[in-house]
This record gives structure tokens, sequence and C-alpha cells, in this order.
């Protein structure tokens, strides 16, 4: 079905910019859900989703150490959900954490080179994500469809 009939059939009108948003939400949420779990398959076994984007974020942002209570804030999950997946993820060797030198009750995490390495492969083989869709968007497209996806992401954020 093409994407002007299914929108038009879930809207009942074109002119309706509440339910437009809620249909792109639903494609981003529903790409989101397939590209999680093609990126699971590429995982090395024992590393989830969740632990990757703990890694991203690190190399991403070029960040040395970040406490538990930030990194719960950005992947928006509660603190004790955080302090499971760093506890998995400090057994696998992929993150150090420590007592803060300033604070000794408090932690800090820093990403270790085996995380780096493990972060570095998962992104070599998620190069296979790309084939398909370079067979419908050309270079030029994605750039300017990822430059649109982060300033919606930006105004989100702002509403965090």
């Amino acid at each position: 079905m093409a994407v002007d009939e299914t929108y038009h059939r879930m809207t009942g009108t074109r002119d309706d910019a509440e339910l437009l948003v809620f249909r792109f939400f639903t494609e981003v949420g529903i790409i989101d859900q397939l590209a999680t779990t093609a990126l699971e398959r590429m995982l090395p076994k024992g590393i989830t989703s969740a632990q990757f984007a703990i890694l991203n974020h690190f190399v991403r942002l070029d960040l040395d150490v970040r406490s538990p209570a930030e990194l719960a804030d950005v992947m928006q999950v509660t603190r004790a959900t955080m302090s499971s997946t760093l506890k998995r993820m400090e057994m696998h060797g992929l993150i150090r954490v420590e007592q803060d030198p300033e604070d000794g009750r408090a932690k800090l995490v820093r990403l270790s080179q085996k995380g780096r390495d493990v972060r570095e492969a998962c992104v070599s083989k998620a190069g296979a994500l790309a084939s398909p869709m370079l067979k419908t968007h050309d270079q030029a497209q994605l750039i300017e469809l990822t430059e649109s996806l982060h300033e919606i992401r930006q105004a989100l954020e702002r509403l965090r």
C-alpha cells in the first residue's frame, strides 16, 4: 500500500497535522524496532543493544568519564536499570567503574579499550544495513533525512 493511501486511511484527511505527527512517530518507532533487531543480530554474544548504546554514547561524544546517574538520564532509564547494565558491562570488560576521587560515595564510568574495540567492530558490521537503505535513498537524501531527524531530536530534548 502506498504511503499516501496508508496516511489517508489512518486519518481520513490529509490536513490533520496532529495525526501526521502521530504517523511520523509511528514510522520512527517501527524503524527503531527493526534497526534494533538487526543490530542485535550483529552484536557479540552477551552484548545487548542497551550496552551498545552506552558504548556508542561514549565514543560518539568523545567522552572520557560519566557518572551512572548521567548515563541513566541520557539513556532515559532508572538508576537501578543503569546500575544493572553497567555491572554486566563491567563483567565483560567493556567499561571500568571507579570511585569518584572528589566524592568517595560516587562512582565514575570509563570506557575501556575493549569497549571501544567492541563498539568499532559493531559499527563495521552495521555496514550491512547500508545496502538496503542505499537502494532506496542516495547519500544526499540520507544526509538530508539525518539532519531533519537531528533537528527533531533537539526539539524533543528541549522538552525533557
